[in-house]
């Protein structure tokens, strides 16, 4: 299941860099490099979650909410790649899947459906029109469209 996010990249932080924000002189450059690391841990731990998932039970609701979240990732990927950057550099987001995977590697069902209404957050509040629930430019932080193409996300609306 994990064809269709962002493959994974490798990153290296030179000695230089490392160096500079050691002393607390980082540089825009320097953070854009953090940012598309931690933009590929998130990546590599969807792919992870994606992979335990597999061909889960599709009357599973949490998976089925997964796999709606993956796939609209997916195609916020291709047409608005600032969106998908977006979402990937959330904190949280990848708080939320390291959880996730220790609660697989538990037995325990993680809360699957947060990828959804995360993947519709990132939709309906972006430049890119999402098919359900709305669209439009407007500011990430906290649009509430969200919940509406959440929902709507997460009924198959």
């Amino acid at each position: 299941m994990n064809n269709g996010v962002a493959e994974l990249k490798s990153h290296r932080l030179p000695e230089t860099a490392f160096t500079a924000l050691a002393a607390g002189r980082g540089d825009p450059a320097v953070i854009r490099l953090l940012q598309g690391a931690q933009q590929s841990k998130h990546t590599m731990l969807l792919h992870a979650i994606a992979e335990a998932v597999g061909d889960g039970d599709p009357a599973d609701q949490g998976v089925v909410a997964f796999r709606a979240g993956y796939e609209l990732l997916t195609r916020i990927q291709a047409a608005d790649p600032g969106g998908s950057a977006w979402l990937l550099g959330l904190p949280h987001l990848g708080g939320w899947a390291h959880d996730g995977l220790i609660r697989l590697d538990q037995d325990t069902s993680p809360d699957f459906a947060y990828l959804a209404c995360a993947a519709a957050a990132a939709a309906v509040s972006g430049s890119w029109p999402a098919s359900r629930g709305g669209g439009g430019a407007g500011s990430r932080s906290g649009s509430r469209l969200s919940w509406t193409g959440c929902m709507a996300v997460l009924l198959g609306r």
